[in-house]
């Protein structure tokens, strides 16, 4: 019998990087892709329509895809997920950087919309499971589920916890604080107060990092600064830019798409903290530190 095969089960992820390694390690159940970068971009309280309008219009304009197609995708995740039906096992599958807890909470708020709900456990790891200790790399900062290795995801699935009334109320209360003017209830809520349910107890130090995107008194993202520090050791091309955030960032949460459109930004700003060189794709280009990135670098930070 496969490992979920006691009952009918969906595994929700915020991507596709463990659906195959799920089949290997001998997952049966569907799975579903839930990924609405809720870590970029307006987030409006509009209803469903209204914001899936406006969200792919973002997405296609930052990231240059097709509005069309980025509307079609995101709404066939939000009803997919809706359509999920009563009785059936929905397993959420998250790690702990910004971008997996707020794709979570965008989760959470609207299964607390339904009656009846699927019955709901979550996976939220911070760390790679014990069990799978022989079967990884014990030298690798684990930044998330897609470096496990199927035995690695087997450990993952026994660490898997039931979501109760109090979880989705809290996941609740971070969307309702996320969409509303003001920062006051998020970072209420970044800094433990109240504190979370068990389940969620890596929620907050997520969104603390998410909160550091905004602009420091020289104003840089924790991200774009990041991004200077590199460059003023050395010049590098921008994947391996990418790379070495990876490792020095506390918690790593953009793919190269997001990534990739940041840098781009800075080397598009007036004047440019950074220099391309080059005229291929952001990955295969050089990049380095101008003066004015170097002025601007040493300037004031928040602490």
């Amino acid at each position: 019998m496969s490992l979920d095969g006691d009952r009918p089960t969906v595994h929700l992820r915020c991507g596709s990087d463990i659906r195959e390694g799920l089949q290997r390690a001998g997952f049966a159940g569907d799975f579903l892709e839930f990924a609405d970068p809720v870590c970029a971009g307006p987030v409006p309280d509009l209803p469903l329509e209204d914001y899936l309008d406006r969200r792919a219009r973002w997405i296609a304009e930052a990231w240059e895809l097709e509005a069309d197609e980025a509307r079609t995708r995101l709404a066939a995740e939000y009803s997919a997920l809706d359509a999920v039906a009563e009785g059936v096992r929905l397993v959420l599958w998250f790690e702990h950087d910004p971008y997996d807890a707020l794709v979570l909470v965008r989760a959470l708020e609207r299964l607390a919309r339904r009656a009846p709900r699927p019955d709901l456990e979550l996976i939220l790891l911070e760390d790679w499971p014990e069990a799978s200790s022989q079967a990884v790399d014990p030298k690798a900062r684990f930044r998330g589920l897609g470096q496990l290795s199927p035995e690695g995801l087997q450990a993952a699935w026994a660490t898997r916890r039931p979501v109760g009334a109090d979880v989705l109320a809290y996941g609740t209360a971070v969307w309702e604080a996320l969409v509303q003017p003001g920062w006051d209830t998020l970072e209420g809520l970044a800094a433990d107060r109240p504190p979370p349910p068990a389940p969620l107890a890596a929620l907050p130090r997520a969104l603390r990092r998410w909160l550091e995107e905004r602009p420091d008194d020289a104003g840089l993202s924790r991200t774009q600064r990041l991004i200077l520090e590199r460059l003023a050791e050395e010049d590098r091309r921008g994947g391996a830019l990418f790379r070495a955030l990876q490792d020095t960032d506390p918690l790593p949460f953009l793919g190269d798409l997001m990534f990739g459109a940041i840098l781009e930004e800075l080397g598009a700003a007036d004047p440019p903290p950074v220099r391309r060189d080059g005229g291929g794709a952001w990955h295969e280009d050089r990049w380095a530190i101008t003066q004015s990135g170097r002025r601007t670098l040493e300037g004031p930070a928040r602490q």
